[in-house]
């Protein structure tokens, strides 16, 4: 029983001795070949679910269900307008935004527009700079593209996208883009 024990442990031994040759020689190889370092000019393209309403009432009145959009489903008797934030991920923080663009759905023409913010928020959270755009005063989908010029984008600051929306309207997703 001993001599079976012993060629047991042996046998786990260079298993175990194995498994973590294998393990480590793949970190390496996959370290060396297949790393990739994020850079800030990625464009970064993310669904509107990421948006979360600013109202906890209208919560329950959002649709999140649908891959493709978020919709606001409220009722007459509900509140005319829901507001999001949306983050806006950063590589490098002392990098600027290049470009901004925000498709919509605008199911309610020239009444209750959806309409977006693009917020630049000082690393104190003592500034702020802004640029708003709204959809045409058409049903259909649209895209909000924001020329950011004579934005102050302030260093080690964050930026959110703040989207209101009529009823029925939809947010589909954004684009981002550093420089």
């Amino acid at each position: 029983m001993k001599c079976n024990n012993a060629s047991h442990n042996r046998k786990r031994t260079i298993i175990g001795i194995v498994a973590i040759s294998t393990l480590t020689l793949g970190g390496i190889v996959i370290g060396d070949l297949g790393s990739q370092t994020a850079m800030a000019s990625d464009q970064k393209v993310l669904p509107a679910h990421t948006c979360i309403p600013v109202d906890a009432a209208t919560f329950d009145l959002m649709d999140y269900g649908d891959p493709r959009f978020i919709e606001y489903q409220a009722t007459s008797a509900d509140p005319n307008r829901a507001t999001v934030m949306c983050p806006v991920v950063r590589d490098d923080t002392n990098g600027d935004l290049d470009f901004v663009r925000f498709r919509t759905e605008n199911r309610q023409g020239a009444n209750n527009r959806p309409e977006c913010t693009v917020w630049s928020v000082s690393v104190d959270a003592g500034s702020t700079d802004f640029e708003t755009e709204i959809t045409p005063a058409m049903n259909g989908t649209h895209t909000l593209a924001f020329s950011l010029n004579g934005f102050i984008e302030f260093d080690h600051g964050h930026y959110v996208i703040e989207c209101e929306m009529g009823r029925g309207d939809r947010l589909i997703s954004y684009r981002t883009k550093e420089d």
